[in-house]
Order: structure tokens, then C-alpha cells, then sequence
């Protein structure tokens, strides 16, 4: 089972939690999740959608439903087994697309529009699904860097919504 949290994040919030930069967000993120929990079922992935009327909207996706303060103003759903049973999506995806470099193995980030198109169709096909070519664009946006203290972070978040056949 998937649960999706929106957690809307104004000034006060931001000032209450010391959210000054991402490290701080995925800190906070991560606390609303019983350590025990996590250890379960560690799969925890947020998007930040930016600020809409002055609010920071984060989305939240868990196998397991997160527990904060009434404060934070969480909203959770569980996502049905049956949103998945659907033939087309459209799809946004924020990733970090990186290479490894052939002769030192280190990881080297794919940068400008038509690379990290070309990366992203490259590695679709072993992540289990399909875009159509003709129909897909790539955004790039600025880097964002943080000091993460020793610990190791993944990167990426798909957010799909079924295609209905009106559309």
C-alpha cells in the first residue's frame, strides 16, 4: 500500500522547523516517520512543487503513513491498488541524471535539455515503462547543493496521472 501526503509549508512553519535550506526540508521529512517504521519499509519520496499563494507545497510518497505534529497541517490518502491497472499516464519525473565515467567509475552529471532527454530515454525501458518520444520534454533547472553530513541520499520521484480516454 502507498500513502500521498501534501505538506504545505508558510513562513511560520519554515521559521518553527529551521527549514533553511533541502537538507533541512528532507530532516524534517524523514522525522515524521517512526525510525522502527522505516526500517520496515524505507521507500520515502517528496517533491517539492513549489510555492503556490505563499505556501511551499511538498508531496510525500510512503509505504508507510507518516505521524507529525497537528501543526504541519498533513493531508494523507492512500493510494488504491486500482490507479495502477490504468494502459497510458502522463508523467512528470524529478531526477538527477548522472554517467559513469568508463575509465574511473566516477559519477558525472548529464547536463543541458538534449542530454538529459536522451539519458532519460536510455533508461526507461529497465525501469519498466514507455514514453512516446514525440510527445516528451525535458526541463532542466538549476542545481541544488547542501552539505548532507555523511549520509547517503537517492534522487528521483515519478508522479503519474492516468490518462482518461477523453483526453
Amino acid at each position: 500500500m502507498l500513502y500521498l501526503t501534501r505538506l504545505p509549508i508558510d513562513a511560520l512553519v519554515a521559521r518553527r522547523e529551521g527549514l533553511k535550506d533541502d537538507y533541512a526540508l528532507h530532516r524534517l521529512i524523514y522525522s515524521l516517520f517512526p525510525l522502527e517504521k522505516k526500517a520496515e519499509n524505507p521507500r520515502i519520496l517528496y517533491a517539492d512543487r513549489g510555492v503556490e499563494q505563499g505556501v511551499r507545497q511538498i508531496l510525500v510518497q510512503s509505504q508507510i503513513p507518516p505521524e507529525g505534529p497537528e501543526a504541519l497541517k498533513m493531508s494523507t490518502l492512500v493510494i488504491p491498488d486500482h490507479f495502477y491497472s490504468g494502459e497510458s499516464y502522463r508523467f512528470e519525473a524529478i531526477l538527477n541524471p548522472v554517467r559513469k565515467e568508463a575509465a574511473t567509475g566516477k559519477l558525472l552529471p548529464v547536463t543541458g535539455q538534449l542530454n538529459v532527454l536522451e539519458w532519460f530515454l536510455d533508461h526507461m525501458a529497465k525501469w519498466g515503462f514507455l514514453a512516446d518520444r514525440n510527445t516528451l520534454k525535458a526541463f532542466v533547472r538549476n542545481s541544488r547543493s547542501f552539505e548532507k553530513g555523511g549520509k547517503a541520499f537517492g534522487f528521483g520521484l515519478l508522479q503519474l496521472r492516468p490518462i482518461r480516454a477523453a483526453e
